[in-house]
């Protein structure tokens, strides 16, 4: 869409089904999005094609995140129960995550945050993964926390995790005290959609 008047100017198609997410990279020149096709997309916006298809979820494409600055990393989370992380140069993903320990759950969302990467989702369990190593992304730690209910939306800002859930309630957890919950709120009883950090420290937008 173009800002003044809201006027379409590009269309596109290619996925098969709903389109459940989409993002620009950082250069505002390519475009990501993920679909219930269970496949990722990569576009290039002044002309709108499709340059590239990623496969390897087995489930519906629930939301996706920005490894570095350059873009040229991200992850990608699914109904199938499973966050993968990409490189844009290659067709398959370079690791795979689940909840540690558990029957796979859908994950809804995922946000990573200089060395770390949170996903969250149907089973009320918050993953944290280090994604720091020699030799390349994915092969860090996992830490697991808890949530009482279905988490909906989630963003990682230095040592604090803020969630919303389907009940409409956000929760600030502390990392470092096991995933305390420091501070909540509910502005009504709609699910939270969508959780998104400003560039002033403690200010997000959520819908």
């Amino acid at each position: 869409f173009k800002g003044a008047g809201g006027s379409v100017s590009i269309e596109s198609g290619g996925h098969v089904g709903d389109v459940a997410t989409c993002r620009f990279f950082s250069s505002g020149k390519v475009a990501l999005s993920g679909g219930g096709d269970s496949m990722l997309k990569i576009w290039t916006i002044a002309d709108g094609k499709c340059v590239k298809t990623l496969k390897g979820h087995k489930g519906g494409i629930s939301g996706t995140s920005l490894l570095d600055q350059t873009g040229r990393h991200f992850a990608s989370c699914s109904n199938d129960g499973t966050v993968k992380i990409w490189d844009c140069g290659g067709i398959r993903p370079l690791a795979t995550y689940k909840h540690h320990q558990m029957i796979p759950g859908k994950i809804n969302c995922c946000h990573s945050n200089k060395n770390t990467l949170v996903f969250a989702g149907e089973l009320g369990k918050i993953s944290l993964v280090d994604i720091r190593s020699s030799q390349g992304f994915g092969l860090g730690e996992m830490k697991n926390l808890e949530s009482k209910s279905i988490v909906t939306s989630i963003f990682i800002h230095e040592n604090t995790i803020t969630i919303g859930d389907e009940n409409g309630i956000i929760s600030i957890l502390d990392i470092r005290n096991n995933g305390e919950c420091l501070h909540s709120f509910r502005r009504n009883d709609s699910p939270i959609v969508k959780l998104t950090p400003t560039e002033n420290k403690g200010e997000f937008f959520f819908m």
